[in-house]
């Protein structure tokens, strides 16, 4: 009799915690798939790029958002 009602009740478990675990999973796919479609990661940590680089060759490598140091500017306004 416990040995039936061990199994009944781990099964139980496994049961509601497979259910439980649905709706997280689902939000976790999600997120992965919204995360390659649109580059957030490239946004937060933009590409370092100094004056030697082309901007042509950047932009036919979509690397749209760089991040430039720039000196020697002139006000002209």
């Amino acid at each position: 009799m416990t040995n039936q009602l061990d199994h009944y009740i781990s099964n139980h478990i496994k049961s509601l915690y497979r259910h439980k675990l649905f709706s997280p999973i689902l939000y976790m796919i999600l997120l992965i798939v919204l995360w390659i479609i649109f580059p957030i990661g490239t946004i937060l940590s933009p590409r370092v790029i100094n004056e030697k680089t082309s901007l042509d060759k950047l932009y036919k490598e979509n690397d749209r958002y760089v991040s430039i140091t720039l000196t020697d500017l002139k006000f002209t306004g």
